[in-house]
């Protein structure tokens, strides 16, 4: 098993300090460097190392070699740490930008938590009858996934 395999399973069981741990003592061919600092963006925020993970972030989504799954990566990345500062209308952009990405990259686990997020965010905003609509794609997107954590 690959290092970011490791680690994506850390992660999925939020072991996050772990799973960062792993990822700054590994070592990764080029190709898979932008990968990983994708996945190092989102660690460093899940840890509360937000201006770190801001940063980390916003120099991956500047890589034209960018993928669409590194790109929801980050931009979730910035969205949790725009909430954490209070900042929710940028949280909700970022959120609907990695839905985007996450619908892009075909990651279904994405597009389901980033679904999740915006449907959040709308309800607090505009209340529960502006999120209606999106309740049945979201329902058959996370059954569609199978992920108990996700259902939950």
């Amino acid at each position: 098993m690959g290092h970011l395999a490791g680690v994506e399973q850390l992660s999925r069981r939020g072991r996050f300090s772990e799973a960062l741990q792993l990822l700054e003592r590994s070592q990764f061919p080029p190709h898979e460097r932008l990968e990983a600092d994708a996945v190092r963006a989102e660690l460093l925020e899940r840890t509360g190392r937000y201006s770190a993970s801001k940063a980390l972030a916003e120099q991956v989504l500047r890589n034209p070699r960018c993928l669409p799954s590194q790109r929801c990566s980050c931009l979730m990345a910035l969205a949790y740490c725009a909430f954490e500062h209070g900042f929710i209308d940028v949280s909700m952009s970022h959120f609907q930008k990695a839905l985007s990405a996450a619908e892009a990259a075909k990651d279904l686990r994405a597009t389901c938590i980033c679904q999740l997020k915006v449907m959040n965010l709308l309800a607090d905003r505009s209340g529960y009858f502006a999120v209606t609509p999106m309740l049945a794609e979201i329902r058959r997107n996370v059954t569609q996934l199978g992920d108990g954590v996700t259902a939950a």
